[in-house]
């Protein structure tokens, strides 16, 4: 059975065309300097949980609607690049995203592929397990699956470690088959019932392609995906045949040097780097000093991939 090819992308696409780091944009919505050392989910709660934040208001849910009205504000100025450009005309069947804004879906858009919304669910109000925007040109579909929520849906958003663990708990209640009215992911492996129902599905049935994305360690649900995907692996290597891949632009390759050669940032690379790897992930490291460029040559080896499997 020929396996989807599947792209999940971060932030790092829209940092090529002026988009804003994550840093930059929680310390915009916040009126006192962040704690940079904290992981983003935290500096998200550091912010709502500030007395000094003038967020109007001191209920807490108004106050987490508000901020992430201002966050919407932030990002709803990211638009489409070139590299969105290219990879909406690749063979990928669905986008998994942590992004909330709509780049990718202008690129669709002026590739003239068409926005369905008898396809599409927007039905959840606040976590991200059924979402999808679909869209089709001709008898072509492309699946963009927003995890993290979307700017149309401020709810949705998810930000904060009581978001981030909520969702790892519907997660794992779908992979053990206790949610959606699905058998435990190793029964729909063992019985080859592989048709995609959720975006989850693409960890183990799909051959994913990772770009523009960081996989920082604050990612709980997306490391307890893979951790969950490495565990059935070893327990039946016959069980799971899908590949998933993260390609990652640096100045030069970590791997090539000695640990006592390499500065903090390098270092925790290179650890990463073998801890992906550890947990079935190959990881490809391009050697670029053009983030723009690198990414364009990431897609075209993602190309040659693809083709070389048909």
């Amino acid at each position: 059975m020929e396996k989807n090819n599947v792209l999940l992308f971060g932030n790092g696409l829209n940092r090529i065309s002026n988009g804003d780091s994550w840093s930059k944009i929680l310390n915009d919505v916040s009126n006192s300097p962040i704690l940079s050392s904290l992981p983003y989910p935290l500096q998200y709660d550091f912010i709502l949980f500030d007395n000094k934040n003038a967020l109007e208001t001191q209920d807490l849910s108004g106050r987490q609607s508000k901020l992430k009205e201002k966050i919407k504000e932030s990002i709803s100025k990211f638009d489409r690049n070139e590299v969105y450009d290219k990879i909406c005309t690749m063979p990928f069947d669905a986008y998994i995203t942590t992004n909330y804004d709509m780049a990718l879906d202008a690129a669709l858009k002026r590739e003239d592929f068409v926005y369905d919304k008898k396809l599409s669910n927007y039905q959840e109000k606040y976590y991200n397990i059924r979402r999808c925007r679909v869209y089709y040109k001709n008898e072509e579909k492309k699946y963009i699956y927003p995890i993290h929520g979307d700017i149309n849906s401020p709810n949705s958003i998810v930000m904060g470690y009581n978001h981030y663990c909520g969702t790892l708990g519907k997660i794992d209640r779908y992979i053990k088959g206790r949610e959606y009215d699905l058998p435990k992911m190793e029964e729909r492996l063992g019985n080859g019932e592989l048709k995609i129902k959720y975006w989850i599905d693409h960890f183990f049935f799909s051959d994913v392609y990772i770009i523009g994305f960081g996989f920082d360690y604050s990612e709980i649900e997306l490391w307890w995906i893979l951790d969950r995907r490495r565990r059935l692996m070893l327990q039946n290597k016959s069980l799971i045949s899908n590949k998933i891949t993260f390609y990652d632009i640096v100045d030069g390759d970590p791997r090539n040097k000695q640990d006592d050669k390499l500065s903090e940032k390098e270092k925790m690379k290179k650890d990463k780097y073998e801890l992906l790897e550890k947990m079935g992930v190959n990881c490809e490291i391009i050697v670029k000093k053009d983030y723009e460029f690198g990414y364009i040559k990431i897609l075209e080896n993602i190309e040659l991939d693809i083709r070389q499997k048909k």
